[in-house]
Formats: structure tokens, C-alpha cells, sequence
């Protein structure tokens, strides 16, 4: 059975740097997020009154920031995709998966229940996993871009 997921050494080490960069950006904005309950607030469930987003909604964007951290630097250091990995198949893949959840965000837009009791709940992180599917995207394009501009 072919291994289709083959990284050579050099793509290995970036993406343990990836990594590693990615959990810093979530152990940061952990931290930044538990300052912020210790210091305003002693009730966590009280997020809406510091920040207007459900707490699911708050710990998904951090997770979304993290993996956009992580998508980026992997694909500026050329280890986003495997040896012998379809990039086409995939960014049509992240492209329907952005336009998808954009499409839900709008949605819910539409039919006035974007937000829950005046907060940012599930209907932002729909368009939040938008954005940052079309940022990854976009990067991937950009890079491309850039590649067909350094052999030319």
C-alpha cells in the first residue's frame, strides 16, 4: 500500500516548528483569555458581559487562529502538502468548505438569528471557519503565485 502521506526530513522539522508555533499561539491566547477572567470577571459564564461571543464560540476562534498559524507557516516553508499529495483535490476541498460555511453565516444573517441573547454564537464560528478556510486558500494560491513568479 502506497504511503500518500510521505514528508521528506526537511518538511518534517518544519512542520514540528509549525506545530510548535501553532500551540504557543493557543497557550497565549489561553493565557490571555484567563487573565482577562481573573482580573474583570470570577464567572466564566459570564463571557458575554467581556466579550461578545458564546464561550464555545470563544475557545473555537482560538483554535481557528492556531490552525491558521499553523496552515501558514507550513505552506510558506513548502510542507503543507506531502510529497505525492493531490493540491488541486485539496484546495477545491478547503474552497467548498469555505464557501459552505459562508453560505451558512449568510444564512443565518438572513434570517436575523446570527447572534444568541447579544452574543456571537455557532452561527459565527460557521463564518469564522469561512474566512479562515479562504485565508488558507488564499495563501496556498498566493504561494503558487509566487513559485510560477520564481521560475520564471
Amino acid at each position: 500500500m502506497m504511503n500518500w502521506n510521505h514528508f521528506d526530513e526537511r518538511q518534517l522539522q518544519k512542520r514540528g516548528n509549525a506545530f510548535k508555533l501553532g500551540f504557543f499561539t493557543l497557550l497565549i491566547e489561553n493565557a490571555l483569555l484567563l487573565f482577562l477572567f481573573a482580573i474583570l470577571y470570577d464567572d466564566p459564564v459570564r463571557i458575554g458581559d467581556l466579550l461578545p461571543f458564546t464561550p464555545a464560540t470563544c475557545l473555537t476562534l482560538q483554535i481557528f487562529l492556531a490552525v491558521t498559524v499553523f496552515a501558514t507557516y507550513c505552506i510558506w516553508n513548502d510542507c503543507y502538502f506531502s510529497l505525492n499529495e493531490n493540491r488541486r483535490y485539496l484546495l477545491a476541498l478547503f474552497a467548498a468548505c469555505s464557501i459552505l460555511n459562508l453560505l451558512m453565516a449568510i444564512a443565518h444573517l438572513i434570517h436575523g438569528d446570527f447572534m444568541e441573547d447579544g452574543v456571537f454564537g455557532t452561527p459565527f464560528i460557521n463564518l469564522a471557519c469561512g474566512l479562515m478556510m479562504l485565508f488558507i486558500c488564499s495563501m496556498i494560491l498566493l504561494k503558487r503565485l509566487r513559485q510560477k513568479e520564481d521560475e520564471e
